[in-house]
């Protein structure tokens, strides 16, 4: 166990065990990058590219909050573990979260294995991995619109934990903040060439061994947009922002196939390159079972499938009969100056007058509140 600061970066935690005997490390983090907070983390209850993994909660024995009212309160499985359940993956609507103490595991050194897939080999494989006991994994796809292999045909790499007596890889291959800035560019520009570079890339990294939460790690420059909008001669700056969706393994194929048209259809029509350039994407889990709430599904996705290929997957629900397509809405934010009360008690009678629907998937916070019927 390890008690940090909400503040604490990953980074940090990580340099601060790298002497520590035994060696220990974690299992759930975004990847991708290291400068993110221990506190955002439970925050949203992230998740890595874990198999079999449940999400960050898994790794937090427990934490202090402070509520509303400046009480401070500690909160684990035995001890208020309703409001354990409802802080990891709320958010910040409960309060501050001020310290958190980690479940801290033996390293594992782990063997990067990485291959070329295509879409209707990949529920397939990911099953062989878990089978065979890869810790992690993902599947990176093509992004290029303009050709076949677009959303088939992409880079595979898992990780497979090895004897520990395995020697290290010294110096092994991997991108550099050069690379990442230069793959950012090509992936907005040249998504054919982006893919190419990437795939060369990770191909030259399979056989690696490190440790396991080496992978987790990466380098990130926190403008990397700044540098990317000049050369793109951006009238608007811009930046990239990740979509999850949770896609059973079974369901996979059937969804990229009728996504495909979606997506490249907005690239056709002129989307901005800055804004349509993110070519990860992720072979999604069922929904862990982990006893709380997830903002994620999957282990990383950022493919921007829009409403259209939403709609693509709601046409093959039985849910379909009673939805009409999407359409565009106008859409106008504007200030609300009025002034309101505070500290406005709501009585348990007054949420048992509310007309609330709630799901069978953790319905205390997942419901619907629906017009009351007429008398």
């Amino acid at each position: 166990m390890r008690r940090v600061s909400n503040a604490r970066a990953f980074k940090d935690l990580a340099a601060r065990q790298t002497d520590a005997a035994p060696q220990l490390g974690i299992f759930q983090k975004q990847t991708g990058a290291d400068r993110l907070s221990i506190g955002g983390a439970l925050a949203s209850n992230v998740h890595g590219r874990g198999l079999k993994l449940k999400p960050f909660i898994n790794d937090v024995e427990s934490f202090q909050l402070i509520n509303a009212t400046g009480e401070v309160t500690h909160c684990d499985r035995s001890s208020n573990p309703e409001l354990f359940r409802l802080v990891i993956g709320g958010y910040g609507l409960f309060g501050v979260v001020t310290s958190v103490c980690l479940r801290l595991t033996p390293r594992v050194e782990v063997r990067r294995v990485v291959v070329l897939a295509d879409l209707p080999d990949i529920p397939g494989n990911f099953a062989d991995r878990i089978r065979d006991g890869y810790l992690s994994g993902d599947f990176q796809f093509a992004t290029d619109s303009g050709l076949d292999s677009f959303m088939r045909r992409g880079v595979f790499s898992c990780y497979q934990p090895v004897d520990p007596a395995t020697p290290l890889t010294q110096n092994p291959a991997r991108f550099h903040p050069d690379d990442w800035a230069r793959l950012t560019y090509y992936s907005h520009t040249h998504k054919r060439l982006a893919f190419s570079f990437y795939t060369k890339r990770y191909l030259a990294t399979s056989g690696q061994v490190y440790y396991h939460d080496w992978q987790l790690s990466a380098a990130y420059q926190p403008d990397y947009h700044l540098e990317l909008d000049r050369k793109m001669h951006a009238k608007t700056k811009a930046s990239e922002m990740v979509t999850e969706i949770y896609v059973p393994r079974s369901a996979l194929v059937n969804f990229m196939e009728e996504a495909r048209p979606a997506v490249a259809r907005r690239n056709c029509k002129g989307w901005p390159t800055k804004r349509a350039s993110n070519f990860w994407f992720a072979i999604c889990r069922p929904a862990p079972v982990n006893g709380t709430r997830s903002n994620t599904g999957c282990s990383r996705s950022s493919v921007r499938t829009g409403e259209a290929s939403l709609w693509s997957a709601i046409k093959s629900s039985s849910i379909s009969s009673r939805l009409p397509p999407p359409k565009r809405a106008s859409r106008c934010a504007q200030i609300d100056a009025n002034l309101y009360p505070l500290g406005i008690q709501v009585s348990d009678q007054q949420i048992a007058g509310l007309n609330i629907e709630r799901d069978s998937f953790h319905g205390e916070w997942n419901y619907k509140i629906l017009p009351k019927s007429a008398p």
